[in-house]
């Protein structure tokens, strides 16, 4: 065989026997931090997954990525279908409030490594695929159906945990997700303060609805969603899109009859979608971070948090 085809075989071969080491070395990984993960050993597993290099259009690494970071932050599959699926109402009223009431729900500040590790596991599963804008029809677009819902459900039983946490925080509510019931560190009794006349008007207008929020709080907010706070925006877009990407995978993904997610499958049918109801556009569908922050207004996402924070979170 002439030295340039020698030299080119060889090179091919080469080539395809370093693509299947590489492949089998993210399998080993991947099953090297499930095991981990088992053991509860959250670092050991992402670790062993960094070795090998972020692998973004590997759903089953990205998956056991997603699972690390929950880890970190303190969120199990276990403990969620153990003790916190069958504590989800499914009503307007009550879904959010619901919520509150995990076993992982009690947070002090939205910069606790419990809220920004589960935040990472969340978006690592939003993102999948290197997408830019999350949706269950882009990560379908990249996975398949399968793929893609199976990592969007995984996704969606973190942003229940996710919420929870949200609502306790920013809604001061207590044990049994009453809103302004707490009053530990904090006395809020709405989310954030209202200071544009139509929001301020809203208030008025949903009257014992959003109780005890009322046209007399309408500067008694948490004190990260106060007018004037550093990260007002930021804060308030996170609760935006948290609820908007689990609206997004509801409505799109097939939870099955056999599922065990308790009543998470029946809330497409008994929660309506508030915010669109309520006639609010595009905050309505917001899914991502930066968008929100430079496209939403403070009017709309104050409109916002009236139609769906206030109203599915109610006092005593």
């Amino acid at each position: 065989m002439p030295r340039f085809f020698l030299l080119l075989f060889l090179a091919i071969t080469l080539s395809f026997s370093g693509c299947g080491k590489d492949e089998g070395s993210v399998d080993d990984a991947i099953d090297n931090a499930n095991l981990l993960l088992t053991q509860k050993n959250c670092s050991g597993a992402l670790t062993a997954l960094n070795k090998v290099g972020y692998q973004n259009q590997n759903s089953r690494y990205l998956q056991t990525y997603a699972s690390a970071y929950a880890c970190l932050s303190g969120f199990s599959e276990i403990t969620f279908f153990g003790s916190d699926v069958d504590k989800i109402a499914a009503g307007n009223t009550t879904f959010l409030s619901s919520l509150a009431t995990f076993t992982t729900s009690a947070t002090t500040a939205s910069t606790d490594a419990s809220y920004t590790n589960l935040k990472t596991a969340i978006n690592t599963l939003l993102y999948a695929g290197g997408i830019s804008a999350s949706s269950q029809a882009n990560r379908a677009s990249i996975f398949g159906t399968t793929e893609a819902s199976n990592m969007s459900i995984q996704a969606m039983y973190m942003i229940l945990a996710q919420l929870g946490k949200y609502v306790y925080l920013h809604g001061n509510t207590n044990t049994t997700g009453q809103k302004g019931a707490r009053d530990t560190p904090e006395t809020n009794d709405c989310f954030t303060d209202y200071t544009t006349a139509a929001a301020q008007a809203a208030v008025t207008g949903a009257g014992a609805n959003i109780a005890p929020c009322s046209n007399a709080d309408y500067n008694d907010g948490h004190s990260e969603l106060k007018n004037g706070a550093a990260n007002r925006k930021a804060y308030m877009c996170e609760g935006a899109i948290l609820f908007n990407n689990f609206y997004d995978i509801l409505t799109n993904v097939s939870f099955g009859t056999t599922s065990n997610s308790g009543s998470i499958g029946s809330l497409s049918t008994n929660l309506s979608d508030l915010c669109d109801t309520a006639g609010l556009g595009a905050v309505c569908t917001i899914k991502d971070q930066d968008t929100c922050e430079s496209d939403i207004t403070i009017q709309d996402l104050e409109l916002y948090f009236i139609a769906v924070y206030e109203v599915m979170v109610t006092g005593p």
